[in-house]
């Protein structure tokens, strides 16, 4: 649940159009049908969707969340309270923050599917590598290097080569 957190909190400061990821060939639809990933594939080629519309509903979000609160500044001692009141009591970023919310709901259902599927191909390891992207947008943004720990750049670096692979 951490990772929901982390990403979520990310997204909704921050866009995560930076997600640097390679480009891989798409099959052709005869190639996804003839598939053993054919649902995998399916349901790769809908969270990409999902992610585009939970992207700019984030950045909508955020764009409106700054101008307002530009406009009033909150002081208090629990700032994320007093910020969650005030979308709550603000009908223009309540609604905003709906639509993230429902956008981020699709996306972990699509998501959840994803993972809970057995990849046969390396196609199908490809959407889970997806996946993995979305959920720690930080650990992919950054050069490997500069990642903190050993964990987030084993991670990065058998996604990058997984991807990689998968693209030749």
């Amino acid at each position: 649940m951490q990772t929901n957190l982390c990403r979520r909190a990310f997204a909704s400061g921050a866009s995560l159009a930076a997600l640097a990821t390679p480009v891989v060939a798409f099959p052709t639809l005869a190639a996804v049908n003839a598939s053993p990933d054919h649902e995998l594939l399916v349901l790769g080629a809908q969270l990409d969707r999902a992610h585009d519309e939970v992207e700019a509903a984030s950045d909508a979000f955020a764009v409106a969340q700054k101008r307002v609160l530009d406009q009033e500044m909150i002081e208090a001692d629990d700032y994320f309270e007093a910020a969650r009141q005030f979308v709550a009591n603000h009908p223009l970023l309540r609604d905003l923050a709906r639509h993230r919310d429902e956008s981020w709901g699709q996306y972990d259902a699509l998501a959840a599917q994803i993972v809970g599927i057995p990849a046969q191909t390396l196609a199908g390891l490809v959407v889970k590598a997806k996946v993995v992207q979305h959920s720690w947008p930080t650990c992919f943004i950054s050069p490997a290097q500069d990642l903190d720990g050993p964990d987030e750049r084993h991670l990065r670096h058998l996604v990058d080569e997984l991807v990689r692979i998968a693209s030749a």
